[in-house]
């Protein structure tokens, strides 16, 4: 089940939006008549996954920033050791620049904004926070 909702406003200069999954996606196939994985969630995949999101865009500048939420899942076949929740926040600020029809841009990007260690797939960890510059032309 998947439930989504936009709301703009501003002259759609500002943008929120909310986005929510629920999913219960088991094993429905038997490996042997005594499977013990049958009928069990598939590992990773969370029951419910959140993304909230909101961003403000002019002419010339664009910011952004986006949170996501994924719920506990299992890390194993049969269902018995659980990943805790992950969250990750990333922002955006680009800044656009018009010399007729050339407009260049600048970007800056910040992933893990909050620096939360989080484990999507049980020993391996997400980056922590990182960094990116971004600096690009669009011809028109």
């Amino acid at each position: 089940i998947e439930l989504e909702a936009t709301w703009k406003t501003l002259n759609d200069h500002l943008s929120i939006s909310i986005n929510s999954t629920l999913s219960s996606v088991k094993k429905m196939n038997k490996d042997s008549a005594n499977d013990p994985t049958y009928g069990k969630q598939f590992r990773y995949l969370p029951k419910q996954s959140l993304n909230i999101s909101a961003s403000y865009t002019s002419e010339f500048i664009s910011i952004s920033i986006q949170h996501s939420l994924a719920q506990e899942r299992y890390s194993d076949e049969l269902n018995t050791h659980l990943l805790s929740d992950y969250r990750s926040t990333s922002i955006s600020i680009l800044h656009r620049f018009s010399l007729n029809k050339i407009h260049p841009f600048i970007k800056l990007e910040s992933t893990n904004f909050f620096n939360i260690e989080n484990q999507v797939i049980e020993y391996y960890p997400l980056p922590l926070r990182e960094y990116r510059l971004t600096i690009g032309l669009e011809l028109k």
